[in-house]
């Protein structure tokens, strides 16, 4: 077999980690009244769990009750 589940697994996953020290915090994010708003539609897509929970953790921090409103927000921010 060409991968062996079981061996060095860990070691293999632990060089592709992203440094959270490398990450730059140059992204304002608005509050959720600074941006107009214009009709929704609904859309599907996937995340890891670990990645929605630091979502919805962010998002409340930052005064949001909708991770998707947020996501709207940050991204409308950062095409300007």
């Amino acid at each position: 077999m060409a991968f062996e589940p079981n061996k060095n697994i860990k070691k293999a996953l632990q060089g592709s980690e992203i440094k959270k020290e490398n990450i730059t915090q140059d992204v304002f994010i608005p509050s959720k009244n600074q941006i107009e708003r214009e009709r929704k539609k609904s859309y599907t897509f996937t995340l890891k769990p670990s990645i929605r929970k630091q979502l919805t953790q962010i998002a409340m921090k930052h005064g949001y009750n909708s991770d998707s409103q947020f996501l709207n927000d940050l991204i409308e921010s950062i095409k300007k």
